[in-house]
């Protein structure tokens, strides 16, 4: 998708898309304010509050919020991916496939993959990134799943060169 000649990537996760609006926000506002104060964007005269320094105040505030919320999801990527390299491998199972409808990138929404697994008899949920594909996935197959206490997640990045249930063979 591209914004303003910028190209942004898909997201991986709902607080990176969630970044990315946040970060185009910021600066919207905080232009807005400047345009009000050289007045090119008149406001109404019973506004209250100078939107000269309230729409920049918030616009950075906004803007802030955009960039925690885009670098979170980069720490969690970075994670996963150590964990992939150094975690244990084990097999889960597919709970739930879900078309997120009402999350749009261009026309086109993402699914996330329910899943749970087994460790010394304790059953233990996880759920995927966005997968922007649908997952050639049903309920009940097989998935790889790297573990490390208590941290999970499915290994759908590269899923499709994987064997996921011997019943569907």
């Amino acid at each position: 998708m591209t914004t303003g000649g910028i190209i942004l990537k898909k997201p991986n996760s709902l607080m990176q898309l969630i970044s990315y609006i946040f970060l185009i926000l910021g600066p919207m506002f905080i232009v807005a304010g400047y345009l009000n104060a050289i007045g090119l964007l008149a406001t109404s005269p019973n506004s209250k509050g100078d939107p000269a320094i309230v729409f920049p105040i918030l616009g950075i505030i906004i803007f802030i919020f955009g960039n925690t919320f885009f670098f979170i999801p980069w720490y969690h990527q970075k994670k996963r991916k150590k964990l992939k390299e150094n975690g244990v491998k084990i097999q889960g199972t597919v709970t739930k496939i879900k078309l997120l409808s009402y999350t749009r990138w261009g026309n086109q929404s993402p699914y996330i993959v329910s899943f749970k697994y087994m460790i010394n008899d304790k059953e233990y949920k996880g759920k995927s990134a966005l997968l922007w594909e649908k997952p050639e996935l049903c309920i009940g197959d097989k998935i790889t799943v790297y573990v490390k206490k208590n941290y999970s997640f499915a290994d759908l990045d590269i899923y499709y060169g994987l064997s996921f249930s011997e019943s569907r063979k």
